[in-house]
């Protein structure tokens, strides 16, 4: 080739160098990343905690992923590409976060730029799952979340595109956790509550969000917090903590902690003689390894915030029959909310019929699905402090003999509310 021919050869290769930038700005990683050939599998990712201090929210989240993808795969044969003209089975890929937020962020990262996944599905609670959301967001890859608070997501992901979340509200006024315990005590004997309240709250963001909505809701009410302790993440003696709640008077308690200090709280908080008269630790109270740790005695007639059981929606009963013949345990609520984000995340991609993630992101804006935690339908409005979120309906549970009840409201309870704890 002579000299003019090959400045010309360079040329169309610069040409085609620039359209390739300008254009990728408009595709998905998806495209300019996915491997040569035929894709033979949808591959979805997640990071959650198998191991760490949050290791049972691991096992309840990748239990309800699993059991939806597998139902998928077994019941119809995978989802329909028309991309490739035929069915594709589920591939579910899961990689061990060790309750890191740290170790969150580079699983995702490692599920995006490695695995390709399509789409993924988040880890549990938010000081965890939003840095993978995060990095989701980053690339510009879905990721349907669970078990992270909508408020608290809120605050910490200001803004958000690819994040969509299902799970309770903390602050609304009406169908909130924390106004679910206010409204339940409404109905207590004024005499029988001296309108007191010591909050114990983990030492971080998501516990000073928590925090504050406790105060407002404490306002709205007309409760008086006298003691108010931010608990370090690690701490195992509450004694001095115990004793100061304990001589604040105070009949009620409310909280944010994590499962094994709630649960030594709790333990040292009856052998020291402290029984208030309701006690309501969100995160620590609720799964069922809870009554095993503390016992059926010492966690009789606690509260936690309630957002699933299986007899509510259709399909529930058969995912908590699922898990307990797999676990031989009682079942948890989390394996509701981790059942219907993936729920969502199969109708997605059955009706973009696609393996592009902006596709995927797209189908899921107009969500219309009756799952395993009710109809969900995301808000699509962007000047919506919910945008992208779906707010289950809560209600307060309580451990009663052991076992798991709705005690309010009322409309969704199956047992009256145990006021006074038993002793």
């Amino acid at each position: 080739m002579n000299k003019e021919g090959l400045t010309k050869l360079k040329a169309i290769v610069l040409a085609i160098i620039i359209v390739v930038v300008i254009v990728g700005g408009s595709l998905s990683y998806f495209y300019l990343m996915a491997p040569a050939g035929q894709p033979e599998e949808i591959r979805i990712g997640a990071s959650v905690p198998m191991s760490g201090e949050l290791a049972t929210w691991g096992k309840y989240l990748s239990f309800g992923y699993q059991y939806v993808f597998d139902k998928i795969n077994k019941e119809e044969g995978g989802i329909y590409i028309d991309e490739v003209g035929k069915k594709l089975p589920v591939r579910l890929i899961i990689y061990d976060d060790e309750s890191s937020p740290d170790k969150c962020a580079k699983n995702t990262e490692r599920l995006i730029l490695e695995d390709k996944v399509v789409a993924l599905l988040s880890s549990g609670t938010p000081p965890i799952g939003v840095p993978g959301c995060t990095v989701a967001e980053r690339y510009g890859v879905p990721i349907i979340t669970a078990s992270l608070p909508l408020e608290v997501v809120q605050e910490m992901m200001p803004k958000r595109e690819y994040t969509w979340n299902i799970f309770f509200s903390i602050a609304d006024p009406d169908v909130s956790i924390v106004a679910r315990y206010f409204q339940a005590l409404e109905t207590v004997p004024a005499e029988m509550n001296n309108k007191k309240l010591v909050l114990f709250l983990e030492d971080s963001p998501e516990g000073v969000a928590f925090g504050n909505l406790y105060k407002g809701f404490a306002e709205k009410y007309g409760y008086q917090v006298v003691y108010e302790v931010y608990v370090p993440l690690g701490t195992t003696d509450f004694t001095d903590m115990i004793r100061k709640a304990q001589a604040s008077g105070a009949d009620i308690v409310m909280g944010l902690m994590i499962p094994p200090e709630g649960w030594a709280m709790l333990k040292q908080a009856y052998t020291l003689g402290w029984r208030p008269k309701f006690m309501a630790i969100s995160k620590a109270f609720e799964p069922h390894d809870f009554v095993e740790a503390v016992g059926a005695r010492i966690s009789n007639g606690t509260c936690h915030l309630g957002f699933w059981a299986p007899w509510l929606y259709p399909g529930g009963q058969e995912l908590a029959d699922a898990y307990m013949k797999q676990y031989n345990e009682f079942w948890s609520q989390h394996i509701g909310d981790a059942a219907a984000a993936a729920q969502v995340l199969g109708d997605a991609i059955k009706r973009a019929g696609s393996l592009d993630p902006k596709k995927i992101h797209e189908a899921i804006k107009t969500t219309d699905l009756m799952t395993v935690n009710g109809r969900i339908r995301f808000v699509t409005d962007p000047n919506d402090p919910y945008y992208h979120q779906y707010i289950i309906p809560a209600f307060m549970m309580q451990w009663q003999n052991g076992e798991f009840k709705i005690v309010w409201p009322p409309e969704m309870a199956n047992a009256q509310f145990w006021y006074p704890m038993p002793p």
